[in-house]
């Protein structure tokens, strides 16, 4: 199983209200095809998710964060997991990774969180929510493809980049850090 963006526990957050989320994405890609991803994704819940969270334990969840399995099962995939933090502030979620890999491409077969198609241009869509605002780095053009907002750069691009907000709604938000939690 592939491991999301953020990559270490998985947090039900319930609720039909509307939630935000953010991150800042950016990924450094060497003339050669390597590249080094670093993420920083902030969940803002609703009074729903201070009490879910309140029902857990945090430690554990944060100790999820370097649950020797992901690390197994990026480096399987040719990633290297340099850093992974997971904290929760009153009705937020933070987290932050940072990844590298000899194949930039390779990456995405760890973060799930994002669809890559290289084509004419390098393609991300965000799969986190509904692309409410972002802002890309240069060169960086946000279009619509198959429904969804996706982000687009030329192929020879060194710098992909951006920071995005995403409305969320629903009976059940998941953050995916690694597999769902199993039912009793």
């Amino acid at each position: 199983m592939g491991l999301s963006l953020l990559l270490t526990a998985s947090i039900f957050l319930s609720g039909c209200k509307l939630q935000y989320a953010s991150e800042d994405f950016n990924m450094a890609v060497t003339p050669e095809g390597a590249g080094k991803l670093t993420v920083y994704y902030q969940y803002i819940g609703t009074e729903e998710t201070l009490n879910y969270l309140k029902g857990k334990d945090l430690d554990t969840l944060k100790d999820l964060a370097n649950n020797p399995e992901h690390i197994k099962d990026a480096s399987e995939k040719n990633v290297k997991l340099i850093s992974r933090r997971l904290d929760f502030v009153d009705f937020s979620v933070h987290a932050n990774v940072e990844a590298e890999a000899g194949d930039y491409k390779k990456l995405f077969d760890v973060f799930t969180n994002y669809k890559l198609e290289v084509a004419d241009k390098i393609y991300i869509t965000p799969l986190n929510g509904t692309v409410s605002k972002a802002t890309l780095s240069d060169g960086g053009k946000i279009i619509i493809r198959n429904n969804k907002y996706t982000f687009a750069w030329p192929l020879e691009t060194a710098d992909i980049s951006f920071k995005a907000s995403y409305r969320v709604t629903g009976t059940r938000f998941i953050l995916d850090f690694g597999g769902a939690p199993k039912k009793n």
